[in-house]
């Protein structure tokens, strides 16, 4: 049986407040990675919460200092191992 909004929005906030990775979801709810992923951009919508431009990032990355490039990658690679 299909996920009501209702149930893809849960999923998607749940993502979207870190309690689970995108990875974790799709295991934990039988869905694939790229279900996961439209089910928080569904909670980002319904929030009003604007997807950021890779221009955006790339401009956001390109003012850190040297030391917290460094934070942000440990951050990446820490979130990857866990998904």
């Amino acid at each position: 049986m299909g996920k009501t909004k209702e149930d893809k929005l849960n999923i998607g906030k749940r993502i979207y407040n870190k309690e689970i990775s995108k990875y974790e979801a799709a295991e934990l709810y039988n869905i694939s990675v790229d279900t996961a992923r439209n089910y928080l951009r569904m909670y980002r919508d319904s929030i009003g919460i604007p997807v950021e431009s890779h221009e955006a990032q790339d401009e956001k990355l390109e003012k850190m200092s040297r030391r917290d490039l460094i934070k942000e990658i440990l951050r990446l690679r820490r979130d990857k191992r866990r998904g």
